[in-house]
C-alpha cells in the first residue's frame, strides 16, 4: 500500500472528508451569523456577516453564502447580507453554503410609536437622524406635555443643522398650532401658545422632507400671565367644549401698522368648521382675518349701528392657519379688550 492510499484512508476515518489527491477538506457543520444587536428602524440599514463552522466548531473559510428574508415586507437583504428594514414586525434572515444553513431573527420597531415625556420648563438636547420617526415622510422626534390648567406656553427650537419646525397637536392628534422661522433672519423655531388643560403633542421635526436633521436643543416655558406684545403671533387654543375668553391690553408696545396698534393672534381652523370671533371694549374696535397667503377673509367694524364692537362670522373652505388682526377703528387708540372665540 503506497503513501497516497494511506493518506486517503487516514482522511476518511478521521475527518470523514477529503480532496482527490487527499487533502483535508473539513464538511460544514454550521453557521453563524452575526452583526445584529438592537431593533432596526424602517428604512435603516445593517450589514450581516456568515461564519461556516466545522464539527469541531472551527472556523471554515473561503465559503460563499446565499442569503433570504423570511418576509421581504418586513426586512430585505442583499446578495452580500446586508439588511433594509421595511416595516415594523420581526423577520428572518437566512445564510445557506454547502446546503448548511444559519439564522438571525431581526425585529423592526416603529419609531412613530416612542413619544418622550417633556416637562414644561425644562430643556431637552436631542437628535433627529436617519431611523427616527418619519410622519409624512418628515423626520420627526415626538414629545408629550400636560397642562394642569389654561396657561401660556413658549416652545422653543434651536439648532444649527437643519431648519428647525414645531407642530403641535392635541389629545386626539389634530395640529393645533406650528411655527417655521423664529425671524426672517432665523431658521430656529419658537412656538407661542395660550392652551387648556390637557395633553399635547409636540412634534420636532425640518422643515423639509429632504433634511437629515442633526441636534438640537427644545426648552419651554410655562406661565400663567399672558403678555401679548411686539407683533409676534400667539396661538389660540380653545377648549374642546366651549368658548375662548381672553381678557387683555392694547399698548404702545404692540404692533404698530400705519398708527394702529393691534394684538396678533394665530387660530388653526378645519376645513368646514364655523368660527365666531368677537372684541368688546370700551374704544371701537376693528377686527381683521387674515388666511396663511394675507389674504383678508373676514372683517368687522361695528357689531350694529349702535354697538362699536366687533364679530366676525367665518366658515373655514380649507385647514390651515388663519391670523386675527385685534385693533381700533381710531389711529392711536390703546386700551383693555376682551377677545372670545368660538368654534363649531
Amino acid at each position: 500500500m503506497n503513501r497516497q492510499t494511506i493518506a486517503v484512508l487516514t482522511c476518511i476515518a478521521i475527518l470523514g472528508a477529503c480532496s482527490d489527491n487527499g487533502v483535508e477538506t473539513i464538511s460544514v457543520a454550521d453557521i453563524t451569523v452575526s452583526g445584529y444587536s438592537v431593533p432596526l428602524t424602517p428604512s435603516q440599514t445593517l450589514q450581516l456577516s456568515a461564519q461556516a463552522l466545522g464539527r469541531s466548531g472551527q472556523q471554515l473559510n473561503g465559503h460563499t453564502f446565499t442569503w433570504t428574508s423570511s418576509n421581504n415586507t418586513i426586512a430585505t437583504v442583499t446578495p452580500t447580507g446586508l439588511v433594509t428594514a421595511m416595516a415594523q414586525g420581526s423577520v428572518t434572515i437566512v445564510a445557506t453554503t454547502a446546503g448548511v444553513s444559519g439564522e438571525v431573527t431581526i425585529s423592526v420597531s416603529d419609531p412613530c410609536s416612542t413619544v418622550v415625556a417633556h416637562t414644561t420648563g425644562s430643556t431637552v438636547n436631542g437628535t433627529l437622524s436617519i431611523g427616527d420617526c418619519r410622519l409624512d415622510n418628515f423626520l420627526t422626534d415626538l414629545y408629550s406635555f400636560t397642562l394642569p390648567g389654561p396657561q401660556v406656553v413658549t416652545l422653543n427650537l434651536t439648532t444649527a443643522q437643519f431648519d428647525a419646525y414645531l407642530e403641535l397637536r392635541d389629545n386626539n392628534n389634530n395640529t393645533v398650532a406650528f411655527n417655521d422661522d423664529l425671524s426672517e433672519t432665523s431658521t430656529n423655531a419658537r412656538l407661542r401658545v395660550i392652551a387648556p388643560s390637557g395633553t399635547y403633542r409636540l412634534l420636532v421635526k425640518p422643515f423639509s422632507p429632504s433634511e437629515t436633521g442633526g441636534t438640537y436643543t427644545l426648552n419651554s416655558v410655562a406661565a400663567s400671565t399672558i403678555n401679548v406684545a411686539n407683533c409676534e403671533e400667539i396661538w389660540l387654543i380653545r377648549p374642546p367644549a366651549s368658548s375662548f375668553v381672553l381678557n387683555e391690553n392694547i399698548t404702545t408696545a404692540d404692533c404698530l401698522d400705519s398708527g394702529y396698534y393691534s394684538d396678533l393672534y394665530a387660530i388653526y381652523i378645519r376645513a368646514g368648521q364655523q368660527v365666531t370671533l368677537s372684541m368688546n371694549a370700551t374704544f371701537d374696535t376693528y377686527l381683521t382675518l387674515f388666511n396663511s397667503q394675507g389674504i383678508v377673509v373676514a372683517e368687522n367694524d361695528d357689531i350694529d349701528d349702535n354697538n362699536r364692537n366687533s364679530r366676525i362670522g367665518f366658515t373655514a373652505t380649507s385647514s390651515g392657519a388663519y391670523y386675527l388682526d385685534a385693533s381700533s377703528f381710531d389711529v392711536g387708540t390703546t386700551g383693555t379688550y376682551t377677545l372670545m372665540v368660538m368654534v363649531q
